[in-house]
């Protein structure tokens, strides 16, 4: 379990880190399975994962993989991200996963799943405010946590919420999630409806 805390905790940063461009000595291009991404919705068997949204948003969609050998010996991660963005409201929406497949043989023999997560990580803005942090929430039927920051600009106010899920099968599959939206504050409540319609719609199933 100290091994599946460990990937837990490295994925979150590597997730975070990765697409910010801040580990492109660890990042190589590769061809990942295929995500099924039509209108109104996502599905990703590889990483387990699947939810609806409105059928007129356009998602930016990447895959990488990662090299793992620095850290230890584990060969290669995968890694996607899904990104909406409302240009003209200031809105948001991202997905993000990795998946690392570990020795099956790690887990106990009375191992289930593994649920509980959530990282944050060192935020060195100055400008922001913690309104909640490390929160339990549910998303489909398992655990999550969630945090809530605002983020204190000249003239505006943004609205940050970040959702962390992780799971680990028996099978040695472990697979950790964020979801991220963003909007002014002032579009807050306007949004958070819509999101929730998302967050209701998440199904999360072992990857094959």
């Amino acid at each position: 379990m100290k091994i599946i805390a460990f990937g837990v905790i490295f994925f979150l940063i590597l997730i975070s880190l990765s697409f910010s461009g801040c580990v492109q000595q660890e990042i190589q291009s590769d061809l990942l399975p295929e995500v099924h991404n039509t209108p109104g919705m996502f599905d990703s068997p590889y990483y387990g994962i699947s939810f609806q949204y409105p059928d007129d948003w356009i998602f930016s969609f990447q895959e990488k993989s990662f090299k793992l050998d620095r850290i230890r010996e584990l060969g290669i991660g995968h890694a996607f991200r899904a990104v909406y963005t409302n240009n003209t409201s200031g809105f948001s929406f991202a997905m993000s996963g990795s998946r690392e497949d570990f020795d099956p043989h790690i887990h106990s023999e009375n191992f289930s799943e593994s649920q509980e997560c959530g990282f944050y990580g060192t935020d060195d803005r100055l400008n922001i405010t913690v309104s909640e942090s490390y929160n339990p929430v549910t998303i489909d039927g398992g655990k999550a946590r969630r945090f809530i920051i605002v983020v204190h600009d000249p003239g505006l106010e943004t609205v940050e919420t970040y959702y962390d899920i992780c799971r680990a099968y028996k099978s040695g599959k472990s697979m950790i999630y964020r979801i991220f939206w963003s909007a002014p504050s002032e579009r807050y409540f306007d949004y958070k409806p819509v999101v929730q319609e998302i967050l209701d719609s998440i199904r999360i199933y072992e990857p094959s």
